[in-house]
């Protein structure tokens, strides 16, 4: 999931109510020298009765590792483009942990998890 493209604005009357919440997220973060790899477990629950798929947004990020309620993913599961992760007829509930290389250090967009002065800070916003 990776994007050179410039952000893009968004506005509050596109604002849709999301297809899913979140109970709960469980971040790990291993960092070495020139990339880091993010092992996040995050529990979901059906909001929308007509969302089939779970999309999530990222850029910027090579997926390692997928697995739902502790059983990895076939790739025929999911898809992967340059900004999203798609996981196809999800259940009302479940668990996914995903696994993320990502490189703080050339991030620049300053979103995210990134390197400056040497320290590693996060940027977190729900939509850029």
């Amino acid at each position: 999931m990776k994007t050179d493209a410039a952000p893009q604005p968004k506005f509050l009357k596109d604002y849709k109510k999301p297809d899913f919440s979140i109970g709960s997220v469980n971040l790990l973060f291993d960092i070495y020298n020139g990339r880091t790899i993010v092992t996040a477990k995050t529990v979901f629950e059906r909001t929308n009765k007509d969302a089939k798929n779970l999309v999530l947004d990222g850029q910027d990020l090579v997926l390692k590792g997928l697995a739902m309620n502790g059983e990895t993913l076939s790739q025929n599961r999911y898809t992967v483009d340059e900004t999203t992760l798609t996981v196809q007829d999800v259940p009302d509930s479940f668990t996914l942990e995903t696994v993320t290389e990502i490189y703080p250090e050339k991030n620049t967009a300053l979103e995210g998890l990134y390197s400056s002065s040497g320290n590693y800070c996060t940027q977190m916003e729900p939509e850029g």
